[in-house]
This record gives structure tokens, C-alpha cells and sequence, in this order.
């Protein structure tokens, strides 16, 4: 039996430009005691030994979609998700997940894709990437889409903002 599609009645934005919004600020609000980002893992808990404190703890690995998981979706750490995971356990709201992942990697035009968009607003994503503006910017995150610490992040986070107001200045 399958499982029924849960996103704890929160729903993601349509756009490209407020999906990734959505995205910043739930990694910006992770406590990050509990949460460590990680680009190639979606929501992987782990267990990590506090050497202080003698004890082992939970921490999560995130990439932009396991902090929507953690944040907007409300995804319980302890609770591993992988792409894989993501069309299963949230239906719908899984294609935004794994649009995320798409603009993680400078790919709007993949990210449109992943979402079904129509094959005009398609060409329009795919159009934007060509522009000069943008072919700049998305070269400079594709350099910077491998993150595995709050660290590498923080150095990251300054360029996928420039991309939110760039897709919304554009429509997307």
C-alpha cells in the first residue's frame, strides 16, 4: 500500500522565485545545533558522538529540500527522506522538491521542467537562462552548489538570493 502524500497541510508557492524563497528562509531558521547542511543529501538523520558530553545526539543533513522538509513541511529530523522519497511521501509538493534541487544547481530551466510547467513557461525559463544577467549569476551558483557546512552555506545563501529577486524581476 502506498503511503498518502503528507505535507502537514502546508503547501509550496508555485513560483521558482518563492519556492527558493521558502527554501533560504527555512534553512536561515534551523537550529543549527539540530540541522547540518549538506547539498547531496535531502533529510538524512545521523548520530554523532558529542566527544563534551560523552553521548551521541541526532543531527540532520540538509539540502535546500530537506530544510522545506524541516521547515515549511514540518518533516521530524529523526525522519530520513531522500529524492526518491520525496514524489511518495509528498505527492505534488514532491515536483517542488526536487525543483529546489534543480535551482540549487543553477538549472531553471530543469526546475520548470520538474514542475510541469507548461512547455511556453518552459521556454521562458529556458529563455531567462540565456539571458546575460542571469547566465553570470548561474554560473557562479553552480560553482557554489556543493554546501556541507553552516559555514559553506552562509557563503552560499548571499547568491541564491540575487536568483529570487532575479526569477521574480523575470516572472518566474
Amino acid at each position: 500500500m502506498t503511503p498518502e502524500p503528507t505535507t502537514n497541510g502546508n503547501s509550496l508557492p508555485d513560483t521558482l522565485a518563492d519556492l527558493l524563497e521558502v527554501a533560504c528562509d527555512d534553512m536561515a531558521g534551523l537550529d543549527r545545533e539540530y540541522y547540518l547542511p549538506n547539498s547531496l543529501l535531502w533529510h538524512n538523520p545521523i548520530r554523532i558522538l558529542d566527544a563534551d558530553r560523552k553521548e551521541h545526539r541526532s543531527r540532520c543533513e540538509v539540502c535546500l529540500a530537506g530544510a522545506v522538509m524541516a521547515g515549511s513541511l514540518a518533516m521530524d529530523r529523526d525522519t530520513g527522506n531522500t529524492a526518491a522519497d520525496s514524489l511518495t511521501r509528498f505527492g505534488m509538493e514532491g515536483h517542488k522538491l526536487r525543483a529546489l534541487d534543480a535551482l540549487r544547481n543553477g538549472n531553471v530551466r530543469g526546475a520548470a521542467h520538474v514542475m510541469q510547467w507548461h512547455p511556453d513557461s518552459i521556454a521562458h525559463a529556458m529563455a531567462f537562462e540565456q539571458r546575460e544577467d542571469a547566465m553570470e549569476l548561474l554560473t557562479d551558483i553552480r560553482a557554489i552548489a556543493s554546501f556541507y557546512t553552516w559555514e559553506h552555506w552562509d557563503n552560499s545563501e548571499p547568491r541564491y538570493r540575487r536568483l529570487i529577486d532575479l526569477l521574480r524581476t523575470h516572472g518566474l
